[in-house]
């Protein structure tokens, strides 16, 4: 089974089959928007060296981008930085092996682009806990610490909704009581 860079117990197909699925990938695309982005987990089971060297091969099997997944230090980040060629991806995995870089730092290395894999899993775990712990203590303040009824109605764009359904709604239409008919 598949298993992300950051668990153990992974293991990696070969170089040479991985760039035959890039280069089937760059010949099957019918659309150039369409981002070829060859990752390798290969950094644990091989070490950063055989991860930079298959990054590489990748590129030249036809890439757009590389994803050296799960580096296990700075200077890590940086030799991958130095020796592909861009644009790079790099993976902020909260609690994975890649210890936090500043955003300003990758940018200065070059990387283009930066997942933040689980940070919005993790903050809604927080959140919910959080929340049913305020109802299990059953707290005096009436108001809960959560978004807010207009936050939610923007964050789901229901005035957006309600106009669109308006403009479009059959039931008035037939009755004639639609003023986008009147004179």
């Amino acid at each position: 089974p598949k298993r992300c860079g950051h668990f153990a117990g992974k293991s990696v197909i070969s170089a040479e089959e991985m760039a035959d699925k890039i280069r089937a990938a760059r010949e099957a695309r019918i659309n150039s928007d369409l981002l070829i982005i060859a990752r390798t987990d290969a950094r644990a089971e091989h070490g950063l060296g055989e991860a930079c060297r298959r990054a590489l091969a990748y590129h030249e099997a036809g890439a757009d981008m590389l994803f050296v997944e799960a580096p296990e230090s700075i200077e890590e980040v940086e030799t991958i930085a130095r020796e592909l060629p861009g644009p790079l991806v790099h993976n902020v995995v909260e609690g994975g092996v890649t210890p936090p870089i500043p955003l300003a730092r990758l940018d200065e290395l070059g990387y283009s682009v930066a997942l933040f894999a689980n940070i919005s899993l993790l903050a809604g775990i927080r959140a919910t806990r959080e929340i049913l712990l305020y109802l299990r203590r059953g707290s005096a303040d009436p108001r809960p610490p959560i978004a807010t009824w207009a936050e939610r109605q923007d964050l789901v764009r229901k005035p957006w909704f309600d106009e669109f359904g308006d403009r479009f709604d059959s039931t008035a239409l037939a009755a004639g009581t639609d003023d986008r008919l009147a004179p």
